[in-house]
């Protein structure tokens, strides 16, 4: 019997994390203003690098994007929050 509260604790810990994440993630896009959304080109285009840097970037959680159906796009604001973020982390360490 102990041993199944145990799993059951186990799973709800994680739901419970899970669910944390997607109330994140939901007040995030909650927060984005329409002219302030754009897409992968405009990104490379602003930030000076190629499309692959900006996947390599996506995939190693360097800047943050969002799915809208098959197209992927960017909170540019919350772009440069992150960029300046990790920044400040290089030059404090």
């Amino acid at each position: 019997m102990q041993k199944s509260k145990g799993y059951f604790m186990n799973d709800t810990a994680l739901i419970i994390g899970r669910f944390n994440q997607l109330e994140k993630k939901i007040e995030n896009i909650s927060t984005i203003k329409e002219d302030e959304i754009i897409n992968r080109e405009e990104l490379c285009h602003r930030l000076k690098i190629t499309e692959a840097t900006c996947i390599k970037w996506e995939k190693r959680g360097k800047i943050l994007s969002f799915r809208i159906g098959p197209n992927v796009r960017y909170n540019w604001p919350a772009v440069l929050a992150k960029l300046q973020e990790q920044e400040k982390e290089v030059v404090h360490a």
